[in-house]
Formats: structure tokens, C-alpha cells, sequence
């Protein structure tokens, strides 16, 4: 599988440290570590999922990193709920119909496309590789 584990668990960190630090202040590295794992754990079984499905498991690595950078407020504290959910969606969009059937989301992915089509993708945020 063409995964970058390291560089998810890093990430991880990252999402788990700014989350964390958005809902009380600078948390204890030992919660940091507990919300960390959390976040790793529901990334590496979102990524052998795609794997197994015959898809870019590296694509669980990007998406992590995008929620690191604009979702990472969380009110959930140490929950994760909120990471696999949001992490579900980003991968239903990389790739359609994994997650949930045809028919509850064709509408929806077509004007998606529609509008990504209409409006070009720039940033200024740096990707991972």
C-alpha cells in the first residue's frame, strides 16, 4: 500500500494539538498523544478501507492534513466523532460512492462537480506530498 504513516501520525499530532488548543488552551502532552491516536486510528482504518476497495489510500493523508488546517476548532474535547465524520465526506468527495450508496448522493456530487468545475482551485497553503 503507497501510504505515508509517518507523516499521518504527524499530522494526527498536529490536527489532535490544534483541536485541543482551540476548545480549553494548550493541552498536556499526554492528552495530546490520547486525541493523536484517536484521530490515527480512524485514518488508518479509513485508509485499509480504501485500499482494499482499489483506491489511493494517500488520499486519507491529504484530507487529514485539510481538516488540520481549516477544521481543527473542535468543541468535542477529546471526542473523535466529529474527525471520522468529516473525514467520511472528504472522502466521499476524492471518491464518490465508497462511502454511501449511488442514490443518496448523485444529486448532491453532481452540482459539486458543477460548482468545482465553474470556480478554478487555488491556495496558498503548502500540500503534503
Amino acid at each position: 500500500m503507497n501510504f505515508d504513516n509517518k507523516e499521518l501520525k504527524n499530522t494526527c499530532t498536529q490536527l489532535a494539538k490544534s483541536a485541543n488548543h482551540s476548545y480549553k488552551g494548550q493541552a498536556s502532552a499526554a492528552f495530546v498523544s490520547v486525541l493523536s491516536n484517536r484521530f490515527h486510528i480512524v485514518a488508518c482504518k479509513k485508509a485499509l478501507s480504501l485500499h482494499s476497495k482499489g483506491k489511493d489510500a494517500e488520499v486519507v493523508n491529504r484530507a487529514v492534513w485539510y481538516i488540520s488546517l481549516v477544521h481543527s476548532s473542535s468543541p468535542y474535547n477529546d471526542h473523535v466523532i466529529w474527525f471520522r465524520e468529516l473525514l467520511d465526506s472528504l472522502i466521499e468527495l476524492a471518491y464518490p460512492h465508497t462511502h454511501f450508496p449511488l442514490e443518496d448522493s448523485q444529486e448532491f456530487l453532481q452540482n459539486f462537480i458543477l460548482c468545482v468545475a465553474q470556480k478554478p482551485v487555488t491556495s496558498t497553503h503548502s500540500q503534503p506530498k
